[in-house]
């Protein structure tokens, strides 16, 4: 079976505004509906860069996409950009994922304020293992069958292990985790 990356934040808790301001939703202009053409979260790494995966970029066409920053319900405006180009790593295979990382470049620069809409600090070393962290974004709340929610959500999980890591991603299926991936979550699941 082929492994198919989803958007999830399972066992996780609301955002509050300005908890995450690094946080943006990637978005098609030709897409409407309870998620307001959403199709995934992005970083902000300086007002004109933003960061996302490689598999939310491919095949897509950049003059269709644009991004809201500044809020952590996907009903609410907060600041909207057109994107102007994007790139992902030049090895990114959408059958692995291997290399799965990239930039989304916007036509103008989002106003930055620190508060709702900031870039995100760069951590310059790897987390241990066991190190908690924490994911945000929209997505399925519940493992199997739920829709994705309104609201911008997270949730705190471990730095797994590599072997953990390994074992437990060959049960879905052709993924094998990669040199430069990082592994997070309970070995019991339900927060994900």
């Amino acid at each position: 079976s082929q492994f198919k990356p989803e958007m999830k934040v399972v066992g996780g808790y609301p955002a509050l505004p300005g908890q995450f301001p690094y946080q943006v939703s990637l978005r098609m202009a030709t897409s409407y509906g309870s998620t307001r053409g959403h199709f995934c979260g992005g970083t902000i790494i300086n007002e004109r860069h933003i960061l996302t995966a490689a598999h939310c970029l491919y095949r897509k066409n950049p003059e269709d996409m644009y991004i809201i920053a500044g809020t952590v319900q996907l009903s609410e405006s907060g600041q909207q950009r057109r994107v102007q180009s994007y790139s992902y790593h030049n090895l990114y295979s959408d059958s692995s994922f291997k290399y799965d990382i990239g930039i989304v470049r916007l036509y103008t620069a989002l106003e930055i304020d620190n508060q709702t809409v900031k870039d995100i600090p760069i951590q310059l070393s790897t987390p241990f293992t066991g190190t908690m962290c924490t994911v945000s974004g929209w997505g399925q709340t519940q493992e199997e069958n739920s829709s994705i929610t309104n609201m911008l959500m997270a949730v705190d999980v471990p730095i797994a292990d590599w072997s953990s890591c390994v074992r437990n991603y060959s049960k879905l299926g052709d993924v094998v985790p990669q040199a430069g991936m990082l592994c997070a979550g309970f070995p019991s699941g339900g927060k994900d």
